[in-house]
């Protein structure tokens, strides 16, 4: 930075010569900025550590600069092959999608021809949509009721559906019913109409897509209607045992073991 300075012209002292003194205040004004303006341009330079421990060991700063750059060619060398490669590979890809990756059928939702393919399971029993209208964060649901659930009603017309349509702003809901006053609820807040028709699709296979007895919605019966056979090796509780000898039997009367909800316990 001494160097610096002392290339510059050094500022005059304002004399009382042929020149007005307001011209010598311009320049020496003009001189101390042009200073400064140099000043600003290496106040930011920051030095390598390396540079410092070569500097520490009394190595000459050159050959340091000359092996970063040697170093830096050779790398550059192993890469100019892998970047030639990606812009070939980039090119031929924006050429295969037509230079809109968006716009391009293989990168739309398929699943929009599934809605014909929904069949519902025997333990479902209703399907309750409830969403806002005219709001941004129920779109989704909105354009779901108007596109795929009139082909879905068309092929499942043992469901009922209920349809829920406010205009307070509230989050919306797809809500499964199941038997036995079971449920699955799912929350489609700011969701689009194919992931609206992905889980109405979830809950029609049972409530969940994975495999496993504890994946989806539970199908036993409530203890209270079940009929175990353990609760009916001694006697049949459909039999009556207070009759009156001279009643002929009622052969009407179910037995224990055609009861629909009998269940033989594993253990």
């Amino acid at each position: 930075m001494e160097n610096l300075q002392s290339n510059l012209p050094h500022p005059q002292i304002i004399s009382d010569t042929g020149e007005s003194r307001f011209n010598q205040l311009e320049r020496t004004l003009e001189q101390f900025q042009e200073l400064d303006q140099m000043r600003n341009q290496f106040s930011d330079v920051k030095v390598p550590l390396e540079l410092l421990d070569v500097l520490d060991q009394g190595k000459n700063p050159q050959l340091y600069t000359k092996e970063v750059l040697e170093r830096t060619l050779q790398k550059n060398k192993e890469v100019n092959g892998k970047v030639e490669t990606y812009k070939k590979f980039h090119a031929a890809l924006l050429k295969e999608l037509a230079m809109s990756i968006f716009a391009n059928p293989v990168f739309r939702p398929q699943n929009a021809a599934s809605a014909a393919l929904i069949r519902f399971v025997p333990n479902f029993v209703a399907l309750r949509l409830s969403w806002t209208q005219n709001s941004l964060r129920s779109e989704g649901l909105e354009q779901f009721v108007e596109e795929f659930l009139p082909v879905i009603r068309e092929n499942n017309p043992q469901i009922k559906y209920f349809l829920h349509r406010t205009y307070t702003e509230c989050d919306p809901f797809v809500v499964g019913e199941y038997t036995w006053m079971r449920s699955r609820r799912k929350r489609v807040s700011w969701r689009s109409k194919h992931q609206v028709l992905s889980m109405v699709e979830e809950m029609a296979v049972g409530g969940d897509y994975r495999p496993g007895l504890k994946r989806g919605v539970n199908k036993r019966l409530p203890r209270g209607q079940e009929l175990w056979d353990t609760e009916t090796m001694g006697h049949d509780v459909f039999k009556v045992y207070s009759k009156w000898k001279a009643d002929e039997d009622d052969l009407r009367m179910p037995t224990s073991d055609k009861h629909p909800h009998f269940v033989y316990r594993k253990y």
